[in-house]
């Protein structure tokens, strides 16, 4: 739970987590009841539902939640829409439904009955629907805005501030920059003022209503660093929110600030000691021994027509093979389905994938957008050489170009790569530098707080963008 205060899903999210348990809740007892009234089941009302209250309720909760994750019913950034969101709260409800059919044919006892589902599941759908109406229309629209003041008028803050001005910072409105280097300045930064004098700190936040205060990681060395910090912390006594750039900018993007680090802020975190941790190795070495071995067993059959439609539509194998880099730097061999002609960097060595990319065949195409053609990962996976979730391995040879220009790069190999990834998930594929550069901090993001809750966490999201964001 404390990763979703930390990143992209706000505190208002929690609030609609809370609130659709209520209502699933709410809904298992209400359908319940209408059950033992139509059979008079020969006692009184608050005896037949005490029995059958159970474990099983908590797991009807989850699998709602799980679900409506899945259909980006938790995503408060995006405006909720009537036939877009009953239709997604609808489909949600029915995956719901169809995993715990499966949960209960295995798990019968204290399983629900026809009536309740029947009554039940109507039940859900409109006043999940309901609540979303209030929830984005009401409660969300009544959410204050939280004013912010960067001090220190450097590259960190203004990274941040873009941030927060292309639509990150839901709410959070940018004021202006505190000039703290004494020397005159521009007068503004990205359209948003400059302030120069730093002798009123004070009268600056009260006359802006200034509710959080961002330290760019230079404000604490700056000429008037001392006096500066006396202020500032009286501030956050004050109730004012104080915040150093580098944690508030992971906190609102889901990325590390890398070009704005340095080797301290990983030599001293106490986060990255679960990389080290015998206990959550096993245990994920077991999970993605499990999920292999089952995701090859399910994708059997499509494996199978998939090799067929590449046999017919072009020449060549149907696997292929690519040499990436793993765990702290071993070497191993990628296993893909073909997506294009083969010998397909003959002409121009190696090379980003591009949209559009000429080299892709038309099935390859279909692989690609439908990403299948990474299924043979899970024999990787099952191998030992990848995990189910870590950062995507690359190529040794752009490797070494990204290492020379990008700081902590390989610290991504401080873990085993990924099927899939925080990276994947977030962002759009890397065709250039500037692209893995992005990639990159969510990867850093990713070992930094890495942990089973986060693991989960991504799974569902990888799902998600499965089901919604089509691959290149």
């Amino acid at each position: 739970m404390i990763f979703l205060l930390r990143n992209k899903p706000q505190k208002a999210q929690v609030i609609l987590v809370l609130g659709d348990a209520i209502i699933v809740l709410a809904g298992l007892v209400s359908s319940y009841i209408v059950r033992i009234y139509l059979f008079n089941e020969g006692s009184g009302l608050l005896e037949t539902l005490s029995g059958k209250i159970s474990f099983n309720f908590v797991v009807v909760i989850l699998a709602h939640m799980l679900a409506f994750y899945i259909f980006e019913l938790y995503d408060t950034e995006r405006p909720f829409t009537n036939l877009r969101g009953l239709l997604n709260v609808s489909l949600g409800t029915f995956l719901a439904s169809l995993a715990l059919a499966i949960y209960f044919y295995f798990l019968p006892k204290g399983k629900i009955g026809r009536v309740v589902v029947i009554t039940y599941i109507p039940l859900i759908i409109w006043l999940i629907f309901l609540w979303r109406k209030i929830f984005f229309s009401r409660l969300m629209a009544a959410i204050p805005w939280s004013n912010v003041l960067f001090v220190g008028a450097d590259s960190s803050n203004e990274l941040l501030a873009k941030e927060m001005l292309d639509g990150h910072g839901r709410k959070y409105r940018p004021i202006g920059f505190l000039d703290v280097t004494g020397e005159s300045i521009s007068h503004s930064l990205m359209g948003l003022p400059v302030f120069n004098d730093n002798t009123g700190l004070e009268g600056l936040i009260r006359k802006n209503d200034i509710k959080t205060v961002i330290l760019s990681p230079n404000a604490n060395a700056s000429p008037m660093s001392e006096g500066l910090m006396k202020e500032v912390l009286k501030l956050k006594f004050d109730g004012i929110g104080v915040y150093d750039m580098r944690i508030f900018y992971q906190y609102l993007t889901g990325k590390i600030p890398v070009f704005h680090v340095k080797d301290s802020y990983f030599l001293f975190s106490a986060e990255l000691n679960l990389i080290h941790s015998l206990y959550y190795k096993r245990v994920k070495r077991l999970l993605d021994i499990a999920v292999s071995l089952v995701g090859l067993l399910i994708s059997l059959p499509v494996l199978l027509f998939t090799a067929l439609a590449i046999k017919i539509d072009s020449r060549g194998p149907v696997f292929f093979g690519q040499e990436r880099v793993g765990l702290r730097g071993q070497k191993f061999t990628l296993l893909k389905l073909r997506t294009m002609i083969p010998n397909a960097e003959a002409l121009t060595g190696p090379k980003w994938a591009e949209k559009d990319d000429p080299r892709v065949t038309r099935v390859g195409k279909l692989l690609r957008k439908t990403r299948i053609d990474e299924v043979p990962q899970l024999i990787n996976i099952l191998k030992g050489d990848m995990s189910f979730v870590g950062p995507r391995p690359i190529r040794k040879y752009f490797l070494d170009q990204l290492a020379e220009s990008i700081p902590f790069y390989h610290l991504r190999h401080s873990v085993k790569p990924g099927l899939t990834g925080w990276a994947q998930v977030c962002y759009n594929y890397a065709s250039s530098e500037e692209d893995q550069s992005e990639k990159l901090q969510y990867d850093l993001y990713y070992i930094h707080h890495m942990s089973f809750f986060f693991d989960l966490f991504m799974s569902l999201k990888t799902i998600q963008t499965l089901l919604f964001r089509h691959g290149q």
